[in-house]
């Protein structure tokens, strides 16, 4: 979308750049993707100073997570271009990716906010519904329970890190399970009466680029149940050399 609405080739110097951020192709800030935004719109930028609003970046951010058609989200970009600079252009692909590393975590700004913000926050991913229902002040305590939808993301079961292995051995079944770590992509799927819709674990909608392809190999698991959620490891599979591909090549697997 960002390369479509600056109006550049695939095969151009910055394009490939900004498709190849992770690899070391010369230029400025290579493995870091806001860093490397910011070095190949310094010349582009029609702004060359800081005059878009925080407002107008929450209605871009708004206006993007609305709109999952590629063209609107091109004319998104385009019109944003126009008004934002370089380096503003950097903490607004931060903000996206959600990295924006300013020294303050996530758990301390809903601690501060409402004890019950976080756990409310995990069921939805929806930050302004949050704030609307616990406005009031941190005395008004609210339950989780029963509020994960169909259709909407919610923050997936993660695994706890384990650091001393022998601690499994002194369980008091002593039981335990092992499986192997795929070079995939956690995917939470959501379907109901044959109709999918596909989240990140960061809650990026990916159903424009997963849902077709799932749809028949989820099928033909036969489903019985009319509504469910399906919670997995997305990985691809290489036909000829009867391997899983590596996680880099995925998204351009499913384009």
């Amino acid at each position: 979308r960002f390369i479509a609405a600056l109006s550049i080739k695939n095969d151009h110097h910055d394009a490939v750049r900004l498709m190849s951020w992770r690899v070391a192709l010369g230029g400025e800030g290579h493995g870091d993707l806001p860093n490397v935004v910011e070095s190949v719109l310094r010349g582009r930028a029609a702004a060359t100073e800081g005059l878009v609003t925080v407002a107008e970046v929450n209605a871009f951010l708004d206006q993007l997570s609305q709109h999952q058609d590629a063209k609107r989200q091109e004319r998104l970009f385009r019109d944003l271009l126009r008004r934002a600079s370089a380096r503003e252009w950097k903490y607004i692909v931060k903000e996206i990716l959600r990295e924006l590393k300013c020294g303050v975590s996530e758990n301390a700004v809903f601690e501060a906010f409402h004890p019950d913000a976080k756990d409310l926050f995990n069921v939805n991913f929806n930050l302004r519904a949050v704030v609307d229902e616990l406005r009031e002040g941190r005395s008004k305590r609210v339950s989780v329970r029963g509020r994960i939808r169909l259709n909407e993301p919610f923050r997936p079961m993660l695994a706890e890190q384990l650091n001393d292995f022998a601690l499994l051995t002194r369980r008091p079944d002593a039981r335990y399970l092992l499986e192997n770590k795929w070079d995939g992509e956690r995917l939470q799927v959501h379907y109901e009466e044959g109709r999918f819709r596909c989240f990140s674990r960061m809650a990026n909608d990916y159903s424009a680029l997963y849902a077709p392809l799932l749809r028949d190999v989820i099928a033909q698991g036969r489903i019985r149940a009319r509504s469910c959620v399906l919670d997995g490891e997305v990985l691809a599979w290489n036909s000829e050399t009867q391997e899983f591909e590596p996680f880099g090549s995925l998204k351009t697997v499913a384009r």
